[in-house]
């Protein structure tokens, strides 16, 4: 059975790449933060397809270990296919960059911080390390509000836990704690949150993005005054707290809102197949586009045309290969899935 597609997902997944992509091109503080809502957008999102996906008899039978391999290869093996091409490449010709000392390339692999890119996907893996638990404690509560009161308790106690534990995290044990479970738990909440999104009432869902987006108003005059400046998100969002994750899910929640209608525009513009690639393909897009932020050097505006243009013209020869040329030549069944699986999407 093939998984549900919700082209409102499509769209809000589109726009979180976009906006990802948007943050690696030199861009203005001001546009900086207005987008800085992409990485808690993509997370919600996951948690939307993983409601979906989980309707379908084969994700609904498939055990953990199953499960998590399909994640691995997913998730972790195309970042490793890519990393190892990209330090290869460096390696042999010292393009775009000087290959990093080895610190940074083992942090690349282990998805921390290294080249500076890879740490999202290292969110989205701890997110799928708990999404068949969330789901399941998402179906055991009957009634929604006692769900919403745990995840908000359970926010609450990170909170509380991250302010105990700041001290202590420049430790080499308080690293391997924050890069785990302070960014696991905001990020699984959030998830938890997107298992639920589509089955609320609009009112609903207008409702909680204002108290979002008062949480961050507030937030952000007490900022301001206390500081006697205007204070980025950013600065909130490593771990993400409060101030950080409010903006971006208030922000989110429209999108969701009026999702209809860019999607009603973007029909009209004849770019419904390029926005569905984009999102079906959001992985390798991304992957391509991180050695041409240092390649290109441009204006911010042109230089993330530039920047999304060859990233998606690449994965869209890669995927060409791969599904039209190779795949169909490997005879194996499990074989010429796995290859897929990895090298697309």
């Amino acid at each position: 059975m093939h998984m549900i597609r919700d082209q409102r997902i499509d769209f809000l997944r589109f726009i979180g790449l976009s906006m990802i992509i948007l943050a690696h091109v030199g861009t203005p503080s001001y546009l900086f933060q207005l987008r800085n809502f992409d990485v808690p957008l993509m997370v919600l999102v996951s948690g939307m397809s993983f409601s979906l996906s989980f309707k379908t008899e084969s994700n609904n039978k498939e055990n953990y270990s199953a499960y998590f391999w399909k994640r691995f290869k997913r998730l972790v093996l195309p970042v490793w296919i890519f990393l190892t091409f990209l330090f290869l490449t460096m390696y042999c010709t010292g393009y775009p960059t000087k290959l990093p000392d080895i610190q940074t390339i083992e942090s690349s692999y282990l998805l921390i911080y290294g080249i500076g890119y890879v740490w999202i996907i290292r969110v989205f893996l701890l997110v799928a390390l708990i999404a068949p638990f969330l789901m399941k404690a998402n179906l055991k509560f009957k009634r929604q509000w006692v769900f919403y009161a745990f995840l908000a308790l359970t926010y609450i106690a990170y909170e509380i836990i991250y302010r105990i534990a700041t001290p202590y995290l420049s430790t080499i044990e308080g690293q391997f704690f924050e890069n785990t479970f302070l960014y696991l738990i905001p990020f699984g909440v959030i998830f938890a949150f997107g298992l639920k999104i589509q089955s609320l009432p609009k009112k609903t869902i207008i409702k909680l993005s204002v108290i979002f987006l008062l949480i961050f108003s507030t937030l952000a005059t007490f900022n301001y005054f206390s500081q006697g400046k205007a204070i980025q998100t950013q600065q909130f969002k490593y771990p993400p707290t409060l101030y950080y994750l409010s903006y971006a899910i208030g922000i989110s929640l429209v999108l969701w809102l009026t999702s209809g209608y860019f999607l009603n525009w973007i029909e009209k513009l004849g770019a419904s197949d390029i926005m569905s690639f984009i999102a079906k393909n959001s992985i390798w897009i991304y992957l391509w586009h991180i050695p041409f932020i240092e390649i290109i050097q441009l204006p911010f505006y042109i230089k993330y045309i530039f920047v999304y243009g060859i990233a998606l013209l690449l994965a869209f020869i890669q995927i060409f290969i791969v599904t039209k040329l190779v795949a169909p030549k490997i005879q194996k069944i499990q074989l010429r899935k796995n290859f897929i699986q990895v090298l697309t999407g």
